[in-house]
């Protein structure tokens, strides 16, 4: 087991899948762009090991191989090197797969929750409403929803803790964001960022050295973001709320307007990805 002390907070990504950049920015060229699958890794004194989603692993083309799962194949085209995997990347750093005490599951679209297999003492931290979606849907009606069920473990139900029985909420005056503090710790929060999925989720990080908003799938390029640009409407066919969307994009905006010290971060955006590179 490894015992840490020092709080830290890191970013990786495992696999990415493939769709037009346009999707992202209606204004940009037309060409592919890459979707990094970006998870993190914190380290607490009291909660040990910590990950919020964990990424794509093999197990996405395994289980998307018959109909309807294919389906998402052909829509998310998914590229994987096992060297990219959470279990990969923590194994080379010493870390067992055992080690991992809770995993925050984000929501339940595969590039987030692909690996959780990977990690059988974690328990699993979810939004209540994101957890009765995933719990509702089955077969052709959970794929509408970017839900493959064959992906979760199957003593998830076991290892479940609802996030609302282990916190206390706020509401931001300022910009309306819903925040839920856990734990006993002040040290991350997690934020409601409803829209893009049901009951998906954001972390705040509040270190000595750094300050973020991880903001998930509430855009997906930084640049955009910026420049109040949305996504294609095109992607109505998938969201869980596209006014949720827009509402949660407006409310973001206004929380890094009046908290310029933390950085917002998005899973699939390229500078979140140089962020790794550069071991931030």
């Amino acid at each position: 087991m490894v015992q840490e002390t020092e709080i830290t907070f890191q970013l990786f990504a495992s696999g990415y899948c493939t769709a037009n950049a346009k999707i992202i920015d209606p204004t940009s060229a037309l060409k592919s762009s890459r979707f990094y699958a970006v998870w993190a890794l914190l380290k607490h004194p009291s909660l040990g090991l910590v990950l919020f989603d964990c990424g794509y692993n093999e197990l996405f083309q395994k289980e998307t191989q018959s109909f309807p799962e294919i389906l998402y194949r052909w829509a998310t085209p998914a590229h994987i090197p096992k060297e990219q995997t959470a279990k990969y990347l923590l194994e080379e750093k010493g870390i067992k797969p055992e080690d991992i005490h809770y995993i925050i599951v984000s929501h339940f679209h595969a590039d987030h929750v692909c690996a959780l297999r990977d990690f059988p003492n974690a328990q699993f931290i979810c939004n209540q409403s994101s957890l009765d979606e995933y719990r509702s849907v089955s077969g052709f009606s959970a794929l509408k929803k970017g839900i493959i069920k064959k992906l979760i473990p199957p003593d998830f139900e076991s290892r479940v803790i609802v996030l609302q029985n282990i916190s206390t909420s706020y509401v931001d005056v300022n910009s309306g964001l819903l925040f839920h503090r856990f734990f006993d710790q002040d040290v991350f929060e997690l934020i409601e960022l409803p829209g893009h999925a049901k009951g998906m989720q954001g972390i705040k990080v509040n270190l000595s050295d750094k300050k973020i908003v991880y903001a998930t799938d509430a855009a997906w390029s930084k640049e955009a973001f910026n420049k109040g640009i949305l996504p294609m409407k095109i992607v109505k066919l998938f969201f869980d709320s596209w006014k949720a969307y827009k509402n949660t994009f407006t409310a973001l905006k206004k929380y890094e307007a009046n908290h310029p010290d933390y950085t917002v971060l998005f899973t699939h955006c390229p500078e979140t990805l140089q962020l790794i590179e550069n071991n931030v």
